[in-house]
Parts: structure tokens; C-alpha cells; sequence
């Protein structure tokens, strides 16, 4: 369970969130790698021109980005045939439930979550993991 949480990447256009979200995943695992990108296209790259088994165990995803969106990846990851190699956990301050629903139902996001981040909701996290 905690081997979800040995390699995050962090994806949102927000670097303040971005710095408020790596100091609460290292309060609950010291030794955790997290890198941060700041828009989907970014993460594209990140996909495209890294190895598998360098690719993060989970990906806290932003859906609201410029250049490429949190959806127009998830689309992009499920076209290319990438779907059961990444775990994605989805962080938005969007309520809608079309959104969310269409969110989830892609094969590789393991939930959604209204941002901020806390340690309630990496507990959260863990538990689908089970």
C-alpha cells in the first residue's frame, strides 16, 4: 500500500498548490520522490520520452490547465494505449458530476478529489488500493 506513495507526480499550473501538496506527502512518507509539471502537455512529454519503469507509481492530476487539460490526457494516455501502467488520482476544484464521472471512467484514475489535499484523503488514496 505504501509502495503507491513511493513516487508521486504532481501535475497542476498552480506552483503554490504544487509546494502545498509535496509538503503534505512528505509529512506522511519522508522518503517519498515527487516531482512536480505544471500542464498536461508537460506530462505528455514526461510519458512519451521516459521509460516505463521510471514512470510514477501515481499521478495527482489537475483538470483545469493550460495548454493541455487534465481530460485531454486522460484522453491522450487511453488513445495510446498507455491505460494499466499509471495510477491517477484526479485533484480539481471542479464539483461538476459529468466531470467527474467522466473522469472516472477511465480504466487507470483510482478516484477524484476536491482539492486541497489532505492527510484524511491520502488516507483516502491508500484505501483504494486495497
Amino acid at each position: 500500500m505504501m509502495e503507491l506513495l513511493k513516487y508521486v507526480l504532481l501535475v497542476d499550473d498552480d506552483e503554490a498548490y504544487n509546494l502545498f501538496n509535496k509538503a503534505i506527502l512528505k509529512l506522511h512518507n519522508p522518503q517519498i520522490k515527487i516531482e512536480t509539471l505544471t500542464d498536461g502537455q508537460e506530462l505528455i512529454n514526461h510519458v512519451t520520452n521516459t521509460n516505463e519503469d521510471k514512470w510514477p507509481s501515481i499521478v495527482f492530476l489537475d483538470l483545469n490547465m493550460d495548454l493541455v487539460d487534465g481530460l485531454e490526457f486522460l484522453e491522450w494516455y487511453h488513445n495510446n494505449r498507455h491505460t494499466g501502467k499509471m495510477k491517477i488520482i484526479i485533484f480539481s476544484s471542479s464539483t461538476v458530476p459529468e466531470t467527474i464521472e467522466k473522469c472516472l471512467a477511465y480504466k487507470d484514475v483510482l478516484g477524484y478529489f476536491e482539492k486541497p489535499l489532505n492527510k484524511s484523503k491520502i488516507n483516502d488514496i491508500l484505501k483504494l488500493t486495497d
